[in-house]
């Protein structure tokens, strides 16, 4: 009968069932919310990368002894939030491709072309290569949820020079 009573006495349940689903549900927030920062700070970072690339200048990546600053530099410039330490990049190049254009124009009379008889065209493209990565900072330490590494890899083509030249 006693032993009958204290298999019914319900007291103090909900403390253990609290106790059990309490670790449980923090783990889901938190895990929540550090997705949530991993995905802000992906978009974000790529946005950022993007933003910067139309303002590192090709001549002085060339002429740079360390390209991988040059180009650090420019995107933390370019960039609200992220963390100094935490940016690294890796790989950086420029290359120069110069594309040569030159047009003969049909004879006409004088008066409808206004004697221009060629048409030159010269532009220089640089291409910006690099590869950058930015450690996620996390609010708390998951397995599996620290230190995320996002990769991204920038390449990026501006015109370095451009003249036209009607003869």
């Amino acid at each position: 009968m006693v032993k009958d009573k204290l298999l019914r006495n319900e007291q103090g349940a909900e403390t253990v069932e609290l106790a059990i689903a309490l670790p449980i549900v923090f783990i889901v927030c938190f895990a929540v919310v550090q997705l949530a920062l991993t995905l802000f700070t992906s978009n974000s970072l790529s946005s950022q990368i993007s933003s910067a690339s139309w303002n590192i200048d090709p001549q002085e990546l060339a002429e740079s002894s360390d390209p991988n600053k040059t180009v650090k530099d420019t995107i933390l410039e370019y960039s609200v939030g992220l963390v100094p330490d935490s940016l690294e990049v890796t790989n950086a190049q420029v290359s120069f491709e110069t594309n040569n254009e030159e047009t003969a124009l049909p004879a006409v009379d004088k008066n409808t072309n206004l004697g221009i008889t060629e048409f030159a065209h010269d532009q220089t493209l640089a291409r910006i290569q690099a590869d950058i990565s930015y450690d996620v900072p996390s609010i708390m330490d998951f397995a599996g949820l620290d230190l995320l590494d996002l990769s991204r890899h920038l390449d990026h083509t501006v015109i370095a020079s451009d003249r036209m030249e009607v003869r």
